[in-house]
């Protein structure tokens, strides 16, 4: 049904989706999973597009693709991206929030939910986060390499100075 949303027939909707169940369960998707796809549109938008290709993430390194050949035919490829696992450190000087200075510092926005949540009992970070203070983290994450995070890892270690002290936190 997602696919004939693009305006294919459905004899090319169903061939797409056949090729894609090869090597992906299309039966049991789960909601929210995009995907992305490539039509041809008659001139004056008459009749049905012609598929030109249709991809979709199946897993944090995993792209499903079908794509028209010259020929026409369907081809279907999988690429699965080499993942390996890495210690990040990020630090840096606070410039308005924490969640801002640490994505400046190449942290994702859950890794520093996780930083703040753990912090919470020590700082009050309206009252005692000021502008220059300082952060460190310290965490496991796995990554393409290209680097992209495809997962983080576990936090081993959180380090805010602020206010005149120091609240550090060891895994």
């Amino acid at each position: 049904a997602v696919v004939r949303r693009t305006a294919v027939d459905n004899h090319e909707a169903q061939q797409a989706v056949a090729m894609l169940g090869r090597v992906f369960d299309t039966a049991n998707i789960k909601a929210g999973l995009a995907f992305e796809a490539k039509l041809a549109k008659p001139f004056g938008q008459q009749g049905s597009a012609k598929l030109l290709g249709l991809s979709l993430r199946t897993g944090p390194a995993v792209e499903v693709s079908v794509s028209r050949a010259i020929d026409g035919a369907l081809q279907l490829h999988k690429m699965e991206e080499k993942v390996v696992e890495q210690t990040m450190v990020a630090s840096g000087r606070m410039e308005g929030s924490l969640y801002a200075s640490a994505q400046k510092a190449g942290v994702s926005p859950e890794m520093t939910a996780q930083v703040a949540k753990l912090f919470q009992h020590k700082l009050d970070f309206s009252r005692d986060i000021q502008a220059g203070d300082r952060f460190s983290m310290v965490f496991d994450r796995k990554v393409t390499p290209s680097g992209r995070t495809v997962e983080n890892g576990d936090l081993l270690f959180a380090e805010i100075q602020a206010n005149g002290g120091d609240a550090k936190l060891y895994r």
